[in-house]
């Protein structure tokens, strides 16, 4: 068993645990049930079996994991009521989150719940401030008013990819919201606004592992699906106290009317999709002048025609080296038109990629070529350190700059490391 031979090369302590089967095996093959006793199952905190496991009550009972979810072939209803009661009495598993048991067999729900003192989720309870029960009216308030942190917030209209909504294109705004600066934490979710006649339609997918995603659907009475999005796009950065470090709005009419917003005092990274200069001006007035990153968009079919003028160019945000510019990556200045490259080179001390070069940069250019394409292509040191040097690279619609040379010291030895920014 290829699963038994890594188990043989691993700890036996995780942190985390997925095991597979190809598709087509699924329901036909199961890990038996002495292998299940292997530490690196029993004692792991997290793990997901996308196949079947044939684990015993008492099995199920002992685990150690916090979150898990297999394909159940011997777990009893008994052993589930068990699970619960051990959990209800404070002898269940530490900070437990979920566990999903997956099955096709029609489970009893009495003898799961037996001996369960149960709140049916009805009116009442889905209606309950919060869904907070034991909070007090003044513990809601606090929790109410008490921010949270919100990293990113994005505002897209008219995505053409919802294929799990709709197979055709539709008019639909698409609101993310992530409370995490890597995406892969999961600490995120989406709305998609679309109208339904007189209404809004929300709809939520929810991500379920080996399902297609589900949607919940939400309709909101007699509003514009446009206005609702941005209501509840601002809503989150309101709950983060405007605090959020990066917003993407690729919207083609802001409704800047009803807009809460009046400053983004943290906000160091913006992604603007607009065909009009107010659009830009009006968020640049509402975001420091300090950025990280700025990235400006128009429609595609506009790029050849529409121009952001010179003075608007002048605003701080496309200035923020002061004296100089610390750190400097990249410059990249696409154009159709032939440049006089000795114009541009007039007054440098240039180094040509010839075979010397290559030879120094020990693969360098090869690199370089792949990532960043190939012109005609210069190294430029700097006066102040020789071994700090920019590469300029010249082809028919950009001109490029990159930071590519760096001082590195090695066995009491000093030279020049090369490497794409």
């Amino acid at each position: 068993m290829t699963f038994r031979w890594w188990f043989q090369k691993v700890p036996d302590q995780l942190v985390d645990l997925q095991l597979s089967t190809s598709y087509e095996n699924r329901d036909n093959w199961t890990i038996p049930t002495e292998f299940l006793n292997a530490p690196q199952i029993t004692q792991t905190p997290e793990f997901y079996f996308w196949c079947r496991a044939a684990f015993t009550d008492e099995q199920f009972l002992n685990l150690k994991a916090n979150k898990f979810s297999f394909d159940c072939v011997n777990v009893t209803e008994d052993g589930i009521n068990l699970y619960i009661k051990k959990w209800i009495s404070g002898k269940g598993v530490g900070n437990f989150k979920r566990a999903l048991l997956w099955s096709n067999r029609n489970y009893d729900e009495s003898a799961i719940t037996r001996g369960l003192e149960l709140r049916p989720w009805d009116n009442d309870f889905e209606t309950e401030a919060c869904k907070l029960e034991r909070c007090s009216r003044a513990d809601y308030e606090a929790v109410k008013k008490t921010p949270v942190e919100v990293y990113s917030v994005e505002m897209i209209d008219n995505e053409t990819h919802h294929y799990s909504v709709s197979m055709e294109p539709f008019d639909n705004v698409v609101v993310r919201i992530q409370f995490h600066h890597d995406y892969n934490s999961g600490k995120r979710f989406e709305l998609i606004f679309s109208q339904l006649g007189d209404d809004t339609e929300v709809r939520w997918l929810q991500y379920v592992p080996r399902k297609r995603p589900e949607s919940r659907n939400l309709i909101l009475k007699s509003c514009n699906y446009y206005e609702e999005a941005v209501k509840f796009g601002e809503k989150w950065m309101k709950k983060g106290n405007y605090e959020v470090k990066h917003i993407t709005i690729e919207m083609t009419n802001y409704p800047f009317e009803i807009s809460q917003i009046k400053f983004l005092p943290r906000c160091k990274s913006i992604r603007i999709a607009a065909d009009d200069v107010e659009m830009f001006r009006w968020w640049f007035q509402r975001i420091p002048d300090q950025l990280v990153d700025l990235q400006l968009l128009t429609n595609f079919d506009n790029r050849d025609t529409w121009t952001i003028p010179t003075e608007f160019l002048n605003v701080p945000q496309n200035w923020v080296s002061g004296r100089g510019v610390e750190n400097f990556k990249r410059a990249l200045l696409w154009s159709n038109r032939n440049y006089d490259e000795s114009a541009i080179t007039r007054g440098l001390e240039l180094r040509p990629w010839d075979n010397n070069f290559e030879e120094e940069a020990a693969g360098f250019c090869g690199d370089f070529e792949r990532v960043c394409g190939r012109g005609t292509c210069y190294q430029i040191y700097s006066k102040i350190d020789p071994y700090e040097s920019l590469t300029l690279s010249m082809s028919d619609d950009c001109v490029a700059i990159y930071k590519t040379g760096r001082r590195t010291e090695y066995n009491g030895k000093t030279y020049s490391d090369y490497s794409i920014p």
